[in-house]
């Protein structure tokens, strides 16, 4: 029996090791929608005492992947990129968002 496509992520959070190491939590999952969240840890931050850059990258990943996914069809990105506004600090709740356009055959 097919996995339903809003449980996709799920199983996708229960197979990733690195993204269960975050703390990465599902928030809200819509076919084509996921937002995700996290806590920034001690472990996270750099010299400076602020999160390190693909922290909060590797959220945003997390949150692309699974949402790419929620269609139906294995999808990976092929180019990303982010800019980061504001320093985080540990103990800082972060979420991301991530929408999704299927509509083409190849490219999304």
């Amino acid at each position: 029996m097919p996995i339903s496509k809003t449980k996709i992520p799920i199983k996708m959070l229960s197979q990733d090791h690195f993204s269960s190491w975050l703390g990465i939590e599902i928030i809200n999952v819509e076919i084509g929608r996921v937002k995700v969240g996290m806590t920034i840890r001690k472990e996270m931050l750099n010299s400076m005492g602020k999160a390190h850059g693909g922290i909060s990258y590797s959220l945003a990943d997390t949150a692309f992947g699974f949402s790419a996914n929620t269609h139906g069809k294995y999808a990976v990105s092929i180019e990303t990129s982010i800019n980061h506004i504001e320093a985080l600090e540990e103990g800082d709740y972060i979420t991301a968002e991530a929408v999704t356009d299927v509509s083409k055959k190849k490219v999304g």
